[in-house]
């Protein structure tokens, strides 16, 4: 006899990506409420790359049953990221149901935010259901997570969507 399993959502995960260049960063504090993205890490791999190399970076993150969209946390965290990257940032949320994308970008002192559609590249699929995946396993080490980040950086490819050209028509 077959049993299906039910897999319960056990804490929200996040990943930072910059297209062609891979994961900066997957991070976890384990717990359903809350987001961590380790800003020293990832703004010393930036400043490495160089800022005006990246043209917009991916911050991905992982959401309890129920939540598909950016919290009012979620929101003053990317609100600060716009302000200090001053380049587009393209938050997804990735949920049981699929996904919710915004393109946010700095404007003056305030940070703009459009949910939109877009053609995902097969990189960053991959990458948003390895970011929901890691969700819901059981006894994450987050100790590991930065082995992992570079692991399927050699692994999978993030390339270039379409969001450029939404980034002119928006902005």
């Amino acid at each position: 006899m077959l049993v299906e399993e039910i897999v319960e959502f056990k804490r929200e995960v996040s990943c930072f990506a910059v297209p062609k260049y891979g994961i900066l960063s997957i991070t976890s504090d384990n717990t359903l409420g809350g987001v961590e993205f380790d800003f020293f890490s990832i703004w010393q791999q930036l400043k490495e790359i160089g800022l005006e190399n990246i043209p917009y970076v991916y911050m991905i993150h992982s959401h309890p049953p129920g939540c598909p969209k950016m919290s009012s946390i979620d929101f003053n965290m990317v609100h600060g990221w716009c302000q200090g990257l001053a380049i587009p940032i393209c938050f997804i949320i990735v949920h049981e149901t699929g996904h919710t994308f915004y393109l946010c970008q700095k404007n003056g002192k305030k940070s703009d935010r459009d949910i939109i559609t877009v053609d995902l590249d097969d990189g960053l699929k991959q990458i948003m259901q390895a970011t929901y995946y890691l969700s819901m396993l059981d006894g994450l080490n987050v100790d590991v997570l930065d082995d992992l980040a570079l692991d399927l950086s050699e692994h999978i490819d993030i390339g270039y969507t379409n969001i450029l050209e939404l980034t002119k028509n928006i902005f």
